[in-house]
């Protein structure tokens, strides 16, 4: 009787099989940024109009916003707050990605224009349901501390905002 051995070295293919797993696995991570990214990029343009109009008594505003491909954090609107006066504001986050753009929306939202949770607006007392427009200065101030804001995003924040009185 004879044996026949035959003996072959699996070390390369057994590294290659890893390497194109390990790339597959790569690729599939970005893919879903790339996805998330884009949801994201859609949200964000979301509180952006393309082209927005405002007149408010003796004030005009156009503001065109031109959308780039790239995630990022800028923002800018006027609306008014209440019968005489109007808020302007322009923001940018000087960082990009997700977390710029998710804390990009979270700023829209603190800057909206309703009191209640708006960094724009005071209670006039502790105990009144009534509120008053805040001052600029306070404004940026309360942004700087709010936490919802993530600290990283606060230190790449150039905000300016300011009230103007359109009686």
């Amino acid at each position: 009787s004879h044996l026949i051995m035959i003996q072959s070295d699996v070390t390369e293919q057994k590294r290659m099989e890893d390497a194109l797993d390990a790339a597959a696995k790569a690729l599939q991570t970005t893919f879903m940024d790339i996805q998330n990214i884009t949801e994201a990029t859609r949200a964000l343009q979301t509180v952006l109009p393309v082209t927005s109009h405002g007149e408010f008594r003796r004030a005009r505003f156009a503001l065109d916003i031109l959308r780039c491909p790239d995630l990022s954090g800028d923002l800018a609107s006027c609306f008014t707050l209440n019968n005489q006066y109007i808020g302007v504001y322009v923001a940018d986050l000087r960082t990009r990605g997700i977390p710029t753009a998710l804390n990009s929306l979270m700023l829209s939202q603190l800057l909206c224009a309703g009191a209640g949770q708006s960094l724009l607006y005071r209670p006039m007392s502790r105990t009144s349901n009534e509120y008053e427009i805040c001052e600029p200065v306070e404004v940026m101030e309360r942004v700087r501390i709010d936490p919802r804001m993530a600290r990283e995003v606060i230190g790449s924040l150039s905000l300016a905002y300011g009230v103007l009185d359109s009686g």
